[in-house]
């Protein structure tokens, strides 16, 4: 990894790289913050992984299976980006312009190469209450992004839909990531399911010239 991070050319000014958990490396003239998500491995059957569930949310999702809430696999980036566009901009997952079209491109072509998956939770009038976006990177699928209306919150959709992934992936050899990069209210749940908070580093080195990161900045606004 250290002689990775040496090869990179000198003319490449910005650089912002995560290095997995294995890997810890000290590298001058560059900041390294510390950063973490969730990890739960499916390898064992759903009913173990079941059992590892704290109590509260096995009520949660009893509850949710009482509203007849319904997973579809395979919803358009569409209905996504609707939930999202219905959303109170102050809302926490509430995603904007920039970064949606970002979000938009990365779908797309996670679908063109066959490594993205969209799954949605529908309440009981059939309307999206919840949508996620996951990624596949070998044996790792990664919650990249989840969208969750004032109903489906209500309704525990989300843990529902977490459920749901790991009832079908259950037994295999696969390790679901569960990524944050905030506090927020999701991260209480990803404990709930068992999973195990583990650390990575997020390297950035920045060479860009204060005045041309000041025009920019400028630009963006």
């Amino acid at each position: 990894v250290r002689e990775f991070f040496k090869a990179i050319p000198s003319k490449m000014m910005f650089i912002d790289l995560c290095i997995n958990k294995f890997n810890k490396v000290s590298w001058r003239g560059v900041n390294i913050l510390r950063k973490s998500h969730f990890e739960l491995d499916l390898i064992k059957p759903y009913q173990k992984l079941y059992k590892s569930y704290s109590k509260e949310l096995q009520e949660k999702l009893d509850d949710a299976k009482k509203l007849k809430l319904n997973v579809l696999k395979g919803i358009s980036p569409v209905e996504l980006f609707d939930l999202n566009n219905n959303l109170q901009k102050s809302n926490p997952n509430y995603i904007r312009e920039g970064h949606a079209k970002l979000l938009k491109s990365l779908i797309s072509t996670s679908f063109r190469h066959n490594f993205g998956e969209l799954f949605g939770v529908y309440d009981a009038y059939n309307t999206l209450c919840c949508a996620a976006f996951f990624v596949w990177s070998g044996s790792r699928a990664i919650l990249l992004y989840v969208v969750n209306s004032l109903q489906g919150f209500k309704e525990n959709a989300f843990h529902f839909l977490i459920d749901h992934f790991i009832q079908v992936n259950s037994g295999r050899f696969i390790t679901l990531n569960l990524d944050y990069s905030k506090p927020f209210e999701f991260r209480d749940v990803y404990k709930q399911f068992g999973a195990i908070e583990s650390d990575y580093q997020n390297i950035i080195r920045n060479r860009i010239p204060v005045v041309s990161q000041l025009i920019k900045k400028q630009m963006v606004i």
